[in-house]
């Protein structure tokens, strides 16, 4: 058996001792399970570490237990382990009784709120032969999309872009109009939302003390020109297109040459200057070039985009490099939001789009081999986004790690980083 057979049954076992923990770790009540889990308290600025709290896991995507249903329902897919099927069942049971509770402002949210749910419950839906989830996703968009959200949640965790997003995928899987309707009328939502200057747009992230709009895919303007793209691919409308490229232009306005990244605008104790070139430039999937990566990735996928992909070689540079520095230092954490698998989802979808980035996963079976080898023992603990141990959700936990080492064994499993609509269409 050579090296590369070797790598993948090590990532499918990863991915299956980590679901074996949730579902060991769950607690049920009438059908229904939920886990105990570590949430950021609130959200703070760059470098300044939110505290967290336990306590039982939300309905949501990001944190809660649709995003640990979704990865619990793909290793079923794989595996067929029975165990996986009920825990998904009952956890994304928990998250579409328990929606109410996720605040009316954050219900839009592809990762916040309701429509993440729905997207989540389709697709598992799909995987476990229980076509009534559509129906209920179905509801949950009809009443989420009849609601007014302020005009500047435009972001991809809890705003128009997620959504959006979103909305083209679940139009595709229920071949519902209105769905696709309703993603155009976001899309106009968000172009006008737009702040202009020049030739470029951005937008003001809500609640986040910034001193430029910002740059990257979570919160900044990366995020909202892939959304935008997405839809102009689907609806042929050009002014989607031409919002899309001129928000990348406002990322080009700010790049910054020697580190080979884009920077973080949000304000905290370390930014007291204003001038470009001094602000920070991270990599993770959130803010800085991993992100950037994605989004410039899709735009080459779909427009052939020469400058989107020069954009998107320098970018995954920058993201191998950090890659690479982790592994090297032992530092930081798996996480796909702000960490070590959220970086290495961008260079798998560039080895997957660029022939020159082939040889990249190489390197990704190299580090996460490593680290499965130095966590993945039965009394370790895998390094998560929330900096205080392990805590089960997807884009901060071990869901999301586990998901990522299962796309590594299959990449057909569909990405939670970027949405692609023809990947959520297959099984």
């Amino acid at each position: 058996m050579n090296s590369s057979s070797l790598h993948r049954d090590a990532f499918l076992h990863a991915s299956n001792q980590i679901g074996q923990k949730i579902v060991d770790e769950a607690f049920w009540h009438e059908g229904r399970c939920n886990w105990i889990g570590a949430e950021p308290v609130e959200r703070r600025g760059r470098g300044e570490q939110s505290p967290v709290s336990y306590r039982v896991l939300g309905p949501d995507l990001y944190s809660g237990t649709s995003g640990v249903a979704l990865f619990l329902a793909e290793l079923y897919a794989v595996t067929h382990n029975p165990d996986f099927r009920r825990s998904a069942l009952g956890a994304i049971h928990h998250s579409l009784a328990c929606c109410e509770s996720i605040p009316s402002r954050l219900r839009l949210g592809l990762f916040t709120g309701w429509t993440g749910v729905a997207l989540a419950a389709v697709r598992i839906g799909r995987i476990l032969d229980e076509r009534e989830l559509d129906h209920r996703a179905r509801n949950l968009m009809v009443r989420v999309l009849a609601e007014q959200f302020d005009p500047s949640e435009f972001d991809m965790i809890s705003g128009r872009a997620g959504a959006i997003s979103a909305l083209i995928v679940l139009h595709f899987l229920l071949k519902d109009y209105f769905l696709i309707d309703s993603a155009i009328r976001l899309g106009h939502e968000l172009v006008s939302a737009a702040e202009e200057s020049g030739c470029a747009i951005s937008w003001k992230v809500c609640g986040v003390r910034s001193h430029h709009d910002l740059t990257g895919f979570s919160h900044g303007t990366a995020g909202a020109a892939y959304s935008l793209l997405e839809l102009y691919s689907t609806t042929g409308i050009s002014a989607f297109r031409n919002s899309a490229l001129a928000a990348f232009q406002y990322e080009r306005r700010w790049f910054n040459a020697p580190k080979g990244n884009w920077p973080d605008f949000r304000a905290d104790s370390s930014t007291r200057t204003r001038r470009p070139s001094m602000f920070p430039c991270l990599s993770f999937w959130c803010h800085g070039a991993p992100g950037i990566a994605l989004s410039r990735l899709r735009a080459y996928e779909l427009l052939n985009d020469e400058l989107s992909l020069a954009e998107a070689l320098v970018a995954l540079e920058t993201t191998h490099k950090s890659v690479l520095a982790a592994h090297t230092s032992g530092m930081g954490n798996f996480s796909l939001c702000h960490g070590v698998c959220g970086n290495a989802e961008a260079i798998l979808y560039g080895s997957q789009i660029v022939d020159s980035r082939a040889q990249d996963t190489e390197t990704l079976h190299s580090v996460a081999f490593s680290a499965i080898e130095r966590f993945g023992q039965r009394e370790s603990v895998w390094p998560c986004g929330t900096h205080v141990g392990e805590t089960p959700g997807l884009m901060l936990g071990l869901s999301g790690i586990g998901h990522h080492f299962l796309r590594l064994y299959d990449p057909s499993v569909p990405a939670i980083s970027i949405l692609r609509k023809h990947q959520w269409q297959s099984l």
